[in-house]
């Protein structure tokens, strides 16, 4: 019978922190999904979300694989975070080049054309025109480098509710990193790290055939936590960080609980 064997460790879609803070759980640790919350005020205890439904534009994205993809990646956080989010344009006309942006945007997604280099790019005003007065606020003070060709920087109250996104992708950068880049800026545009467990499993076959080696990243950590968020705070009018601590161990103990059955 083959042998099979694993390690865990944390895995991040790492780029760098984009304008708020990341606050260490006082109720677990970052390697618990329930540690990995971020907010605007670090001393407001409560978890980052939506004061309005989220409304997604996406401006001149190019191939179709990441506007399948960007579409993808907000369609499920939302409804993980059960959020009632709306798309510009939909369905007919999601990805024009060029458009006047709508006064009810609040996340905005732009691929440019053109190359950048800066640590901070500052969005002309002329692509943002007919915006809201909160992605004219976030344009004019520039978005934040992520990573390169990937930039990101949301507006959001002290008590952690998020105003608005914007995401800018430089075009000059390969597919998988754009796709890389829309995944985690859609994740943190819901109030979540990027961060995962990732976990490396290696089968030892019989005989002498060579071991094999498979890596997974459990992006269901973040669907969980987003949708235990929304359980507290909608259905138990709790948007701290202990209640989906809370509804978290209850959830791991019980898949312990069938983990020992089946033993």
């Amino acid at each position: 019978m083959a042998r099979v064997s694993f390690c865990i460790a944390l895995t991040f879609l790492s780029f760098t922190p984009w304008g708020w803070a990341n606050a260490d759980s006082i109720f677990a640790p970052k390697e618990h999904p329930a540690g990995r919350y971020r907010r605007e005020n670090p001393n407001n205890p409560a978890i980052a979300h939506w004061g309005e439904s989220p409304v997604v534009q996406f401006v001149g994205l190019e191939d179709d694989a990441t506007k399948q993809h960007a579409l993808s990646m907000l369609l499920t956080l939302a409804n993980a975070a059960r959020e009632d989010m709306r798309i510009v344009g939909f369905p007919n006309d999601m990805f024009p080049k060029t458009a006047e942006i709508s006064t009810q945007t609040n996340i905005l997604l732009i691929e440019t054309p053109n190359s950048i280099s800066s640590d901070i790019y500052y969005i002309p005003k002329t692509h943002i025109s007919g915006a809201s007065s909160v992605i004219e606020e976030i344009a004019e003070l520039g978005v934040i480098e992520q990573g390169p060709g990937c930039y990101a920087r949301w507006s959001a109250t002290e008590t952690n509710e998020i105003r608005g996104v914007i995401a800018v992708i430089d075009g000059f950068i390969p597919e998988e990193k754009k796709r890389l880049c829309l995944s985690l800026t859609s994740m943190l545009a819901f109030g979540i790290s990027s961060t995962m467990t990732g976990y490396e499993f290696t089968v030892h076959p019989d005989g002498s055939a060579a071991p094999k080696t498979a890596r997974y990243a459990d992006n269901t950590e973040i669907l969980l936590a987003l949708s235990v968020a929304a359980i507290c705070r909608q259905e138990l009018a709790d948007d701290g960080n202990e209640c989906p601590f809370e509804l978290m161990q209850a959830i791991f103990q019980k898949h312990a609980e069938w983990v020992e059955r089946a033993k």
